[in-house]
């Protein structure tokens, strides 16, 4: 029996001291930290930034009396690589048409403008951007040659769709990149031009966006 009790009180000592322990590791910290962390996306922006947008179209012959050159600052938080995507569009009677046409070299490329004031059917901007254009069939649309966009070393590189007719880019740069199109003073593409066209006020819209 003696035996027994001084097992249970050396049980009971022994629970005692690993309660004290314990007691004591948990008033032991005196500091707690803990980090709190905020996650930043890529900032991205894209606006106009001059250039030349209006011209005046030579009533003899349909020459672009000065070069469009619509321009564009590129602005954003990070070098990572960012697609970019430049596009034009035009007026019909209907919808909106793609303005770009051609290949996407200089020279072999075209922006169609369409009469603002009496609108074209889309038959005759398709007719415009195919390879052998009929003036009688594209009235109120006048395409001209551009120039392929300049790559900005080590910032910004074009790529030509060649299905979706537009511009692809990849943005490379961290802070402002600027960037343009430019529609050279010159003739119009051939049998785009003609008395079929009427008076009025032609254009195409240009817009770089992020995609």
């Amino acid at each position: 029996m003696k035996t027994n009790k001084k097992l249970l009180l050396s049980a009971l000592l022994l629970a005692g001291v690993l309660s004290l322990n314990a007691g004591q590791g948990a008033f032991a910290a005196s500091t707690a930290s803990q980090t709190v962390t905020g996650t930043l996306g890529q900032m991205k922006t894209v606006i106009a930034n001059g250039g030349n947008i209006g011209s005046s179209i030579n009533p003899d012959d349909g020459t672009l009396t000065t070069a469009f050159s619509p321009a564009f600052r590129l602005t954003t938080n990070s070098n990572a690589a960012t697609p970019v995507r430049l596009t034009a569009t035009c007026n019909t009677t209907t919808v909106a048409q793609n303005a770009f046409s051609g290949d996407g070299a200089t020279g072999t490329t075209f922006l169609t403008l369409t009469n603002n004031t009496v609108l074209p059917i889309i038959a005759a901007v398709t007719d415009a951007q195919s390879a052998s254009p009929t003036p009688a069939t594209n009235a109120d649309v006048i395409s001209y040659a551009i120039t392929k966009p300049a790559d900005v070393p080590s910032q910004l590189v074009y790529t030509w769709d060649n299905t979706n007719k537009y511009y692809n880019a990849s943005l490379t740069h961290k802070g402002n990149t600027d960037t343009s199109l430019t529609v050279p003073s010159a003739l119009p593409k051939p049998n785009t031009y003609s008395f079929d066209d009427d008076a009025g006020s032609y254009q195409a819209t240009v817009t770089l966006s992020f995609v």
